[in-house]
């Protein structure tokens, strides 16, 4: 019986890497809240690689980053007409159709709207089943109890039009596909196949009483007619219905299916994860190659699957998520205890491979060590008793677990034979185990010491020093380097022994700052050089003269305190920290890498390489991370980044959004554009971002700048993909964007950004600023100029009062003696010649106080002063003035008055004013006549109807006259 229980035992894991021996694919779940849904019925991958995702609560865009949610609203009639997503179909001009249980709609990707296509002759919106392109072109789809319809665009828009309406039993099918010679065919609620000639000739199979779920076509032509529990591979050639038998022991609920890269068909179940179909077979099969850290892929329900051109493979599992199979393959991928013991909750964990298998080998907390295959399935448990806090496996596949307070065990993975080697008494951590190059191991127990044991004898001893005392007590990590020295790390201290001398070396008596801090864990590299991490950073040594290099998160680390460490094939240095995993070059470049659905855990306790040394494998506390450091060296960005968004003020920009002074926003019509105009009064400007690779995006950042303006590239944060632009001002710019991931930088996406001038300050404003610039200066000029003139008058005119003055003070010295001399007796002629003088005197005295009046009528202060005035005796005193003076020159100066009868002339006249301008005609009528000639002064009046009655007085003469161009009208 014994040797039966060997032999099982050792045919479970020699079959177990077998079982495994093809490659588990990891997958990447997408679970946020905003893409958990009760059920996933549609996946569509568009032409701008986004991913449209059919939810019974809306729609869903998908680019990767980012989600776009489109709701049924009742007050618009571009939204859905209905929440409940049914279908979706790409066709072949790239148009997106949404079958939903209220119509079929048609995204309109400018306004970023739908538009609702109506059923003939009808009401209702119609419960749209299914949508199929035919090889034609043509549209079709099925609305439940109504019938197949096909798309007109005849019109331009796409109509409904009954199709193939003379067929029975149209009205019940539900799912539609095509056969490769071009005909229709649909399977209903009754178990029945409709095949449906393009010439409206149909033939009808009843092959089961149940509904039909699933009709896909492969590659060779054949149809998979499948019901939720049987299915068939049917010939359309021979219409030979061939069963399809299901996994052994699994009666699975069948819900969908689809193509995959190879041929093969895949389908989705209610509860049994995926099976697979491959060609040229008759027989479903469970499809295990997935591996997800948190969906166990095994028992998933699956309602939809795509597989999209690019090669990604999409599964929409209701109530946890969407998971992405992607065509390239992750680096990373996660083992999840929880997987193999339902009941664990979580714990350190130490984690080991043996040399000739893929089996990997854990120990908990609770005692338990167990081993796993890379998709986290159970292959054997055993307990120990105690905590397992140190695993090793030695160079003949042996398992050593240190456990606490119970000491040294061995596992022999063979015979699975599990031995005590050494027991030691007490409370304590067995913290560490290493290995010598005879094959003893060496047990590190915190607080005692390090014990060294010979597993073939059992023969254990304490390391002591020459008086018998535990030299190492306060142990942390062992490692036995290619020289066969034990580095012996503790908590505060770093020390080697050696074992062909049985010297200890204390390495804080050479360099104090190597003992600093807790040392976890002790690597050499292929150059010799040891690697000690610790709390206090990491530190590279040289063993021969005992110097070192340290690096810490200044360096480039994830955190300060470091955990683990292994080496891949190159040589690079993977260290474990409590924030996340970093990649350490050879010249002590620093890469750090975080994570959560590929890297579920963030934090490491212990470390080690596969057999084949593809593959590093690193504990946590919920399972096991396994990273293939070769699928790194893939470029970290094939495609160049996109802009999936675009919002302006807070709104959300499509190809029709202009801006508030009537321009496009985008001008060149593309969601994805490479040129933006903005108006200078709203350009809050935001831009949403997306690699379209749907990648884990924990780690991915994206980067901006604006040359000229802001030369530092400025980050977003990791795992958020919106950039907030500043507001810019009025002009052009470029924007430069790129994503970086773990130090390594996509292509620059140059954006060119224009920002209008606001009409105050357009071309048209500036010129008219010009102008009125312009205006101003002429004005000013002019003011000057006409206050220059004002103060040259002002000269003038204190000049000619002052002249006035000087005058007016000896004439009226003169009128004085004059009016004495004139009250005396005289001879007429003396008499008449003293009245001229005096009137004279008088006037000039007159034309003197005029010019003393020039400043008032230069201020516009001069008034008129009318007084009643008889005409004709106020003319005749005035020529007789200037008989005197006309004689002297010859000339017959004489008055008249016009009417003969008229005696009197009562007018209402400035007396001084009217003066000054009766003497100057009568003074150039007398300059400009010669000599001999007559000067007539004449008083008369008149009326006119514009006017009324009137005085008049004309001054006539026989001199030269006016120039013609410079006469003006009588006033």
């Amino acid at each position: 019986m014994k040797l039966f229980n060997r032999l099982l035992i050792l045919f479970l894991f020699i079959m177990a890497p077998v079982r495994h021996a093809y490659a588990i694919q990891s997958t990447r779940l997408f679970d946020s809240r905003e893409i958990v849904s009760s059920n996933y019925s549609s996946f569509c991958v568009d032409k701008d690689g986004n991913l449209w995702i059919g939810t019974q609560y809306g729609l869903l865009r998908f680019d990767g980053n980012n989600f776009d949610k489109y709701l049924h609203d009742e007050n618009s009639e571009t939204s859905l007409s209905d929440n409940r997503i049914l279908n979706i179909l790409r066709d072949s001009s790239d148009r997106l159709w949404i079958g939903t249980c209220e119509g079929l709609n048609l995204y309109n990707p400018d306004t970023d709207d739908f538009s609702r296509v109506t059923l003939p002759n009808s009401e209702l919106l119609g419960y749209v089943f299914d949508i199929w392109q035919l090889s034609d072109d043509n549209i079709v789809f099925m609305v439940s109890g109504v019938g197949l319809h096909i798309l007109d665009f005849s019109s331009g828009d796409p109509v409904a039009v009954k199709y193939m309406s003379q067929i029975e039993n149209t009205s019940t099918i539900n799912t539609l596909c095509e056969t490769e010679k071009g005909e229709l065919v649909g399977g209903n609620h009754y178990g029945e196949i409709i095949k449906i000639a393009p010439n409206g000739q149909s033939k009808t199979y009843n092959i089961t009483d149940s509904y039909i779920q699933i009709l896909l076509r492969n590659d060779e032509g054949n149809i998979f007619v499948a019901t939720t529990s049987k299915c068939w591979l049917w010939n359309p050639k021979n219409d030979i219905f061939h069963p399809i038998a299901m996994p052994e022991g699994m009666n699975p609920e069948l819900h969908c299916a689809e193509l995959d890269e190879d041929g093969n068909i895949l389908v989705g179940t209610m509860g049994d994860g995926l099976l697979r179909l491959e060609k040229h077979t008759l027989e479903l099969k469970p499809y295990r190659e997935l591996n997800n850290p948190i969906v166990n892929m095994d028992r998933s329900r699956i309602s939809i699957i795509h597989q999209e051109s690019s090669g990604n493979l999409w599964l929409g599992c209701p109530y946890q998520g969407i998971i992405m199979v992607p065509k390239r393959e992750i680096p990373f991928n996660f083992v999840n205890i929880a997987r193999a013991l339902p009941e664990y909750a979580g714990g350190k964990t130490n984690v080991g491979m043996a040399h000739d298998s893929n089996i990997i080998w854990v120990g908990l907390e609770n005692g338990e060590l167990i081993s796993i295959d890379e998709s986290g399935n159970l292959l054997k448990k055993w307990h120990l008793g105690g905590d397992i806090s140190s695993l090793h496996i030695s160079d003949t596949n042996k398992i050593y677990a240190g456990i606490d307070n119970h000491g040294l065990y061995e596992l022999d993975p063979v015979s699975g034979v599990i031995r005590q080697l050494v027991n030691i008494k007490g409370h304590y951590i067995a913290v560490a185990i290493t290995e010598d190059h005879a094959g003893n191991i060496y047990l590190g127990v915190h607080g005692e010491g390090v014990i060294k044991v010979n597993p073939d004898t059992k023969e254990a001893q304490w390391l002591h020093d020459t008086n018998k005392n535990a030299r190492h007590r306060w142990i942390s990590s062992l490692f036995c380097d290619s020289k066969d020295r034990i580095w012996i790390g503790m908590y505060g201290g770093l020390a080697i022994y050696d074992i062909a001398t049985n010297r200890h070396t204390s390495l804080g008596e050479l360099n104090p700052q190597l003992v600093k801090g807790v040392h976890n864990s002790i690597r050499e590299d292929a150059n010799g050089k040891i690697w000690d991490a610790t709390s206090n950073g990491l530190f590279i040594i040289n063993p021969d003269d005992n110097s070192y290099r340290r690096l810490t998160p200044n360096d480039g680390l994830s955190d300060i305190y470091v955990s683990t460490i292994v080496f891949d094939n190159e040589n690079n240095a993977w260290v474990g920290t409590h924030c996340g995993l970093n990649r350490v070059d050879t010249d002590f470049n620093v890469t750090p890498f975080y994570g959560q659905n590929d890297m579920s855990d963030n934090d490491y306790f212990s470390a080690t390489i596969s057999p084949d040394g593809n593959r590093l494998l690193f504990s946590g506390e919920k399972g096991i991370t396994l990273l293939e450091p070769a699928k790194l060296k893939k470029p970290m960005f094939e495609n160049d980044i996109f802009i999936s968004g675009i919002y302006l003020n807070g709104n959300k920009v499509n190809n029709a959004t202009l801006t508030s002074s009537g321009e496009k926003v985008l001008p060149e019509g593309k969601s994805d554009p490479e040129r933006i105009r903005l108006s200078f009064r709203d350009n809050s400007l935001v831009l949403r971002m997306s690699t379209k690779d749907f990648r884990d995006t924990d780690n991915l950042m994206f980067q901006w700048r604006v040359p000229g303006i802001i030369d530092d590239w400025i980050s977003t944060s990791p795992g958020s993909s919106v950039i907030a632009l500043p507001h810019f001002q009025t002009g052009d710019y470029r924007l430069e964007i790129r994503a970086a991931e773990n130090g390594l930088y996509s292509n620059i996406r140059t954006v060119a950004i224009s920002v209008s001038s606001p009409w105050y300050l357009s071309f048209v404003a500036r010129f008219v600023y010009l102008l009125l610039l312009c205006s101003i200066i002429v004005l000013a000029w002019r003011e000057i100029k006409h206050k220059n003139t004002e103060r040259d008058n002002e000269e003038k005119i204190k000049f000619f009062i002052n002249i006035s003055h000087e005058i007016r003070s000896p004439l009226t010295l003169i009128l004085s003696p004059l009016e004495r001399i004139m009250k005396k007796q005289h001879d007429p002629e003396t008499t008449k010649n003293l009245n001229a003088i005096h009137r004279n005197a008088n006037r000039i005295l007159g034309l003197i106080n005029q010019l003393l009046d020039i400043r008032k009528i230069d201020k516009g202060k001069m008034k008129i002063k009318h007084s009643e005035t008889e005409f004709i005796s106020f003319t005749s005193e005035l020529v007789d003035i200037f008989k005197p003076q006309a004689e002297e020159k010859g000339l017959n100066l004489q008055f008249e008055v016009a009417d003969p009868t008229l005696d009197s002339l009562t007018v209402w006249i400035d007396r001084n004013n009217f003066d000054k301008v009766l003497v100057n005609l009568i003074s150039n009528a007398i300059k400009y006549t010669p000599a001999g000639g007559e000067i007539t002064v004449s008083v008369g009046h008149g009326s006119d109807t514009g006017m009324g009655d009137y005085a008049e007085v004309k001054v006539t003469d026989t001199g030269i006259g006016l120039d013609e161009k410079k006469h003006q009208p009588p006033v």
